[in-house]
């Protein structure tokens, strides 16, 4: 299910004053978009765009795959 991940464990991200997410731990982003029921899709693209700026893909599929092992 895509609520299995407990959003609880990690860091909350930083938004900023129009809500838009602006930080946060790698785990805190990707449960901030497998988590929600609704998908902030602009949110989404940026992190698919940007994240290997500031980490690997293997690192972020290991962390997806962890969510439903």
């Amino acid at each position: 299910s895509k609520k299995s991940i407990e959003i609880k464990k990690f860091p909350l991200v930083e938004k900023n004053q129009d809500g838009k997410v602006k930080a946060g731990s790698l785990e805190a982003l990707i449960g901030y978009f497998i988590v929600d029921d609704k998908v902030d899709h602009f949110f989404l693209e940026e992190f698919l765009i940007t994240h290997r700026f500031f980490t690997t893909t293997l690192e972020v599929l290991k962390i997806l795959v962890s969510n439903w092992n």
